[in-house]
């Protein structure tokens, strides 16, 4: 695995926590009780994927599970049209 340059590592953490914020906020409107999963990673690198949740580690993991099984049988309802690095 490379090694991390902790100056990139140290924004991508600030990152994350702003928009753990904002998407907490968000969520906290509409679904008070619903958990949430952010994933920041470099498309077509493998490495470091960053992530931010406001779950528990364990009902995140339970979470993540879930959704890769559902992608694997293509039972994923993607929210629009892939970005353009897809």
């Amino acid at each position: 695995m490379k090694k991390t340059n902790p100056i990139i590592q140290q924004k991508t953490e600030e990152l994350l926590v702003y928009l753990g914020k904002v998407i907490q906020d968000v969520i906290n409107e509409f679904f008070p009780k619903a958990g949430f999963a952010l994933f920041l990673f470099k498309f077509y690198e493998g490495g470091r994927t960053n992530y931010i949740s406001n779950a528990e580690r364990e009902s995140m993991i339970k979470a993540l599970k879930e959704i890769v099984e559902g992608l694997e049988r293509d039972q994923d309802f993607p929210m629009g049209p892939p970005g353009p690095l897809h």
